[in-house]
């Protein structure tokens, strides 16, 4: 794609729907439209690549029938997609793409979840990041489950807006989150189904980590260190390995820590400060603070307890 590609940013709600061409939200905050058309997802007719970036959430429900979609740094697999999601910051390349007759857009600007719990957990819905690069795909049934969530919403957003709309707005909201989260892990389950564990992956990682003998330099690996080793997202690696085996990627680091740190707690030869920083840590302080948290004992207290009578 060409240097010269239209790039446009929008701050506001208000601002990408004047760039549409549709009415001024009912909310400057937060906003849901349905439209019925074929043309493609960026201005109508608009047969170049145009990238768009915007200082809110987005979550579009569509099917994708045509063109193509780059995400971050990735080119996002829509092809029969249903639901695609943004949050700010983040830019989008749309390249002549083609949706089916039915499409619906939804805006919220982060303030607008101020004072409601969705403010604190949205950051754990990790569909709104880079390490999604493909459409969630939903069933006929589960379709009729978001139609009807979408419909309820859709009734309060085009009634009179009074004081307790906001709650109910965001109510709903946070019942369609809820059931993308389920598709969310659902692909995500089907996915390691396919292509294999990412334990194992990460297993891998961290035994070629510690057993280089160089964290004393290097310090100890970080998730998004190993995340960027995998050739995925930080996020992803976590939520592949909570469902796999029910702990995140920092817990499975310090379980390979402590059993490292176990063996050589076994050598008479080494003091705990020098296993401490053999094992990456500034400061051996830290050391014997982690694992007494996983132990239930300091490393000293565990030497003792094994050294052999």
């Amino acid at each position: 794609m060409g240097e010269d590609m239209n790039e446009h940013h929008f701050k506001t709600i208000e601002e990408l729907y004047r760039y549409i061409g549709i009415p001024s939200p009912n909310h400057p905050m937060f906003a849901i439209n349905q439209t019925q058309t074929s043309n493609s997802a960026s201005k109508d007719s608009c047969f170049e690549p145009v990238a768009i970036t915007c200082d809110f959430y987005t979550i579009s429900l569509k099917k994708v029938v045509g063109g193509q979609l780059l995400y971050g740094q990735s080119k996002y697999d829509c092809q029969n997609g249903s639901i695609i999601l943004t949050a700010p910051g983040q830019r989008v390349v749309f390249d002549r793409l083609v949706v089916s007759s039915k499409a619906t857009h939804i805006s919220f600007d982060k303030e607008f979840l101020l004072g409601h719990q969705l403010q604190r957990s949205i950051k754990k819905y990790h569909f709104f990041s880079y390490s999604v690069n493909e459409a969630l795909h939903i069933s006929e049934k589960e379709e009729k489950l978001i139609d009807s969530v979408l419909e309820a919403m859709l009734l309060e957003y085009n009634d009179s807006y009074d004081s307790l709309s906001k709650g109910i707005l965001l109510s709903h909201l946070q019942t369609l989150l809820q059931y993308i989260e389920r598709f969310y892990r659902r692909q995500f389950l089907y996915r390691l189904e396919m292509v294999g564990g990412m334990y194992d992956k990460l297993n891998n990682v961290l035994s070629n980590e510690f057993s280089a003998e160089r964290l004393e330099d290097t310090g100890l690996p970080s998730v998004q260190g190993i995340a960027d080793r995998l050739g995925i997202s930080s996020g992803y690696l976590s939520d592949s390995l909570k469902i796999e085996t029910g702990k995140s990627a920092l817990d499975h680091i310090h379980l390979h820590l402590l059993d490292v740190a176990k063996e050589l707690l076994m050598s008479p030869n080494l003091t705990v400060t020098e296993i401490a920083y053999r094992l990456g840590f500034e400061y051996p302080q830290y050391f014997s603070r982690l694992f007494k948290k996983k132990q239930g004992v300091t490393p000293t207290e565990f030497r003792k307890g094994h050294t052999l009578r």
